[in-house]
């Protein structure tokens, strides 16, 4: 909307959702100063997750990018 999202981050090991930041909203280059602590069972297995997505208040929030670290 107006050519800036309303970005937020939501990280997962598998399917399981481990935290969704805030909303940084009408922004095309959100930072977020949040800190969270999870614990990983399985170093050589458990791939954290970390997608990126566009609030929407209406619909189903879009999603804009994915990065996975192993």
């Amino acid at each position: 909307s107006g050519g800036t999202s309303d970005a937020f981050a939501v990280f997962r090991i598998g399917d399981n959702k481990l935290y969704k930041s805030e909303v940084i909203r009408k922004n095309l280059n959100p930072v977020w100063n949040e800190n969270f602590e999870i614990e990983v069972k399985h170093r050589e297995r458990d791939i954290l997750s970390i997608e990126l997505r566009d609030w929407n208040r209406v619909t189903v929030s879009r999603f804009l990018g994915q990065v996975s670290v192993d």
